[in-house]
């Protein structure tokens, strides 16, 4: 079997949920535009990353992460979101803060930095399977997980709540 980077797996990601983008409307409680929009920052971030990426990686994958956090702040009119959650003053700010560790007191910087701290845990990942003797199922798993994690963070699930979930399914 050939060895897949963590960009891969992401991009695939992404590919499947653009059917949900692009076939109606782009409902940010929707699980699978939530999915797609971290797999593409996640993808960006790991292209970004590697050595055919730009000179200042860091500025790049930053611009990326802001970008999405807009969207997700309900700033990007190809987006429906949620009432009361998807605002700068909803409730997504506030649950990050909590669950993320966030302090900064502006609402883009706490998405924003939400989601650099996702793509921080995936290049851990991304360095962990470009090691030579590293299989496919040494990370894959990962990589899903950890994008699953911060999916239902930003649909306003607990990390303990995730954890029932999960031991239940």
């Amino acid at each position: 079997m050939a060895k897949r980077r963590p960009a891969e797996l992401d991009k695939d990601l992404f590919r499947r949920s653009l059917s949900v983008i692009h076939g109606g409307a782009a409902y940010l409680g929707d699980d699978n535009v939530i999915r797609g929009l971290l797999a593409l920052v996640a993808h960006e971030a790991m292209q970004l990353s590697s050595s055919r990426g730009p000179a200042d990686p860091v500025a790049a994958i930053e611009k990326s992460a802001r970008a999405c956090a807009r969207v997700f702040l309900g700033q990007d009119s190809r987006y429906v979101p949620v009432p009361k959650w998807n605002e700068s003053q909803g409730g997504l700010v506030p649950f990050l803060k909590t669950w993320c560790g966030r302090e900064e007191d502006n609402a883009e910087d706490v998405v924003a930095g939400s989601i650099l701290e996702m793509v921080s845990e995936l290049l851990d990942v991304a360095e962990l399977a470009d090691q030579p003797e590293s299989l496919d199922e040494d990370w894959q798993w990962q990589v899903t997980d950890i994008i699953e994690r911060y999916t239902k963070l930003f649909l306003g699930v607990s990390l303990p709540a995730q954890a029932v979930f999960d031991s239940e399914s």
